[in-house]
């Protein structure tokens, strides 16, 4: 992520996730093929 945004990235160890960067955070998430990427869509909020 950082090599691609061209700067540093912040991560939380604990929470498991990005800190203060949305376009990072992101590109944390993995896409799911269907049908599984509306069911799962449907199940978690962002």
């Amino acid at each position: 992520m950082s090599l691609r945004l061209g700067r540093a990235i912040q991560w939380d160890p604990e929470k498991e996730q990005v800190i203060g960067d949305q376009e990072a955070a992101a590109m944390c998430v993995r896409p799911y093929r269907a049908p599984w990427d509306g069911v799962l869509k449907s199940l978690v909020k962002v």
